[in-house]
């Protein structure tokens, strides 16, 4: 009857179908990422997923939270990161804060050894 093996099947065919598609949009994203927005992204990545202080990202980048604003808007503009709250950030794509971890070592910008 519905919801038989058949769809047990097309659940499992989409969810690949789904994880591919978010892989996809990763790798376009970073791909299509500067070297300041890849930075940008690195340090996001290494506060979390979502709801990162903006004052965060530019503590761990050592310039005042006003010198992160070009960049955040164009990642915004790209559909890469999102404002989630007044000062506060997420990342857009599932997964994107991992995939960023994977891809680039967060820079040391708290001299911590």
């Amino acid at each position: 009857g519905p919801g038989g093996r058949g769809a047990v099947a097309h659940v499992a065919a989409a969810r690949r179908a789904i994880r591919s598609d978010l892989e996809a949009l990763r790798r376009a994203g970073w791909k299509d990422a500067t070297a300041a927005e890849r930075t940008f992204l690195a340090v996001m990545a290494a506060l979390g997923e979502t709801d990162i202080a903006r004052a965060d990202i530019a503590r761990a980048l050592g310039v005042a939270t006003e010198h992160i604003s070009e960049v955040r808007d164009r990642l915004i503009n790209k559909g890469i990161i999102r404002p989630t709250g007044r000062g506060l950030l997420g990342f857009t794509i599932g997964g994107f804060a991992a995939y960023v971890r994977s891809q680039q070592p967060v820079p040391d910008a708290g001299g911590r050894e």
